[in-house]
């Protein structure tokens, strides 16, 4: 066996024993002995609580500028915001139609829900399945300490469904610019009331180094212990 393959086994036993052994792999003041203290998802801006016995599914949308440009479509500009529930969004331009059933926002997108924040320059909102597409993502899940990009992420908001799913996606659990390792797949999916995920065709990397490839693996979010190598 040649010391760099060696090395590789030892650099993935330490990253596997993390996700196997998550408790040992946490000090007594609760850092991640790999990969830094964790962090916290930018505040969510204050707006105004919804109204006791309010409609969950109704959408609430402001902005400094409107403006109706044809028949049943409408354009909000400036610091637009649109809630629903639990999540909200801030973004500089929204698109709507009279039904209120789908929403295009441009530039500057910004999504909260419950420990939860992405971001993203362009996004699509679905009124019926509370589901929020946006490209050229990055994400943040804070109660998970989680956190990656993708090429497409949707988030799916609504209560005893909430996931996430990202193609062309990174996933680690390290500090913010400092990732010790971290997971890249074609395709992850985050179930957040399981707290688990599932990747496919994954690359695990270590310092920058290919240690494993697996065409599916599934992982857990938070501390459940789950068997199998993660």
């Amino acid at each position: 066996m040649s010391r760099r393959t060696l090395w590789a086994g030892h650099l993935l036993s330490a990253v596997a024993a993390a996700f196997v052994f998550p408790d040992a792999a946490r000090g007594a003041d609760d850092r991640w002995s790999l990969c830094g203290a964790g962090f916290q998802v930018p505040a969510r801006p204050v707006s105004e609580a919804m109204e006791p016995g309010g409609d969950p599914g109704a959408v609430d949308l402001a902005a400094d500028e409107g403006e109706l440009v044809e028949d049943g479509v409408s354009v909000l500009t400036g610091d637009v915001r649109m809630e629903r529930g639990r999540q909200q969004l801030r973004t500089d331009e929204l698109t709507y139609t009279s039904d209120g059933e789908t929403f295009d926002a441009r530039g500057n997108v910004a999504l909260w829900d419950e420990g939860v924040y992405i971001t993203g320059e362009n996004a699509r909102a679905e009124r019926a399945t509370a589901a929020v597409s946006l490209e050229l993502a990055s994400y943040m899940f804070e109660d998970r300490h989680g956190h990656g990009d993708a090429a497409e992420l949707t988030h799916f908001g609504r209560e005893g469904n909430e996931r996430t799913t990202a193609d062309d996606a990174t996933y680690t659990t390290c500090n913010p610019g400092g990732a010790d390792w971290r997971l890249s797949a074609s395709h992850v999916e985050f179930d957040h009331v399981e707290d688990t995920g599932t990747a496919r065709n994954m690359w695990l990397e270590f310092k920058g180094l290919p240690v494993l490839y697996t065409p599916w693996i599934s992982f857990p979010l938070g501390d459940r212990r789950k068997s199998g190598f993660l």
